[in-house]
């Protein structure tokens, strides 16, 4: 008799209790892109401060600090690397579908996203 309920899982799956964790977490508690937007941006070297989903429109707006990563002083160009960042991390972006405010260090970023669910994570990490 299998360990899973019949359809559950797909049969190749090697680890079902890894799969379940992370089907788990995909749907629970809502914050799981807030976390995966934060650590695309933490790992690039970024100081990650809020990442918000809008309550009724995919529109996410992450609010940054200048860290080590090297990102233009012009608006155009600094949307052009995030979108860059964002596509090589799993999250396409239209190129009108981003925007960039910049002051001096600190940065807020909105874009037009499907991923997630309504809510924000705020974080002071660096």
């Amino acid at each position: 008799m299998p360990e899973h309920p019949v359809g559950l899982f797909p049969d190749d799956c090697v680890d079902r209790n890894l799969l379940k964790r992370a089907v788990f977490k995909c749907m629970g508690d809502g914050s799981y892109y807030h976390d995966r937007f934060k650590q695309v941006f933490l790992n690039a070297g970024f100081v990650v401060r809020r990442v918000e989903r809008n309550e009724c429109h995919p529109v996410w707006q992450v609010k940054l600090r200048r860290g080590t990563f090297d990102l233009s002083r012009e608006s155009a160009q600094a949307e052009r690397q995030i979108r860059k960042l964002l596509k090589a991390n799993g999250f396409p972006v239209d190129r009108d579908a981003i925007a960039a405010v910049l002051h001096g260090d600190c940065i807020t970023c909105s874009f037009v996203s499907k991923f997630g669910a309504e809510s924000f994570s705020s974080h002071a990490e660096e």
